[in-house]
């Protein structure tokens, strides 16, 4: 498969992921239920990965079923 990372979420501020995502210039995003309302933290996941125009999502080390909309 031919493509590019557009973006990196996590709930971990001290993820490894994002660490490396600076290295390389891809935008980051810090995320969490601890500084968004539960409605409000998928809102968000899905207005990145939407500005990012995402085709493919990746889930490494998510143990949440997301949304349906995401």
């Amino acid at each position: 498969m031919n493509g590019e990372v557009c973006a990196v979420i996590s709930n971990n501020s001290n993820s490894q992921a994002l660490g490396k995502t600076r290295i390389e210039g891809v935008s980051e995003y810090h995320l969490t239920n601890k500084t968004y309302a539960e409605d409000e933290l998928n809102e968000t996941i899905c207005k990145v990965l939407t500005e990012c125009g995402e085709d493919i999502v990746v889930f490494v080390g998510h143990m949440k079923k997301p949304e349906t909309k995401v």
